[in-house]
């Protein structure tokens, strides 16, 4: 196999890799904030996580967080295209990574790039993993009281 084959198994690669581990970011990113709800109800309130949690809601709900993962990163399959290059070395036609018009379009960069990314993947899960371990904190320091007494 040549260099070029491998540059131009690479171009392929990073045009198919990228959307899907950007989704996987996703998917890591809410089956995390979906175990700290689910041990936040389990500490803060155990008789309610005891009525509704049985194995299918927990199948449901990690079945909901992928597909959220899918569709959020839809748009990140048309942002990479494999395009034609000849190189000057040995006037040999090769594949390079380009970017669309989408991904370059100022609109999309704004709004889903930074914005809408931001959101569903910083604000988001930052601040509900903050609540809900704030709250872990503050439900087990009342039940070290307790006890202490």
């Amino acid at each position: 196999m040549s260099y070029l084959d491998l540059s131009r198994a690479s171009v392929l690669l990073i045009k198919w890799f990228y959307p899907m581990a950007q989704t996987g970011l996703t998917m890591s990113v809410y089956i995390t904030i979906l175990v700290s709800v689910h041990r936040f109800l389990g500490v803060c309130h155990p008789f309610l996580i005891r009525r509704v949690s049985n194995s299918s809601v927990v199948k449901g709900v990690i079945v909901s967080a992928v597909v959220f993962a899918f569709l959020f990163n839809t748009s990140r399959w048309f942002e990479l295209q494999a395009m034609p290059c000849i190189t000057k070395a040995n006037k040999k036609e090769s594949l390079v990574v380009f970017p669309t018009n989408l991904m370059v379009n100022s609109v999309y960069t704004v709004v889903y790039r930074n914005a809408a990314y931001t959101l569903v993947m910083f604000f988001a899960p930052f601040t509900i993993l903050t609540f809900v371990n704030l709250r872990i904190i503050g439900t087990l320091r009342n039940s070290y009281r307790l006890v202490k007494l």
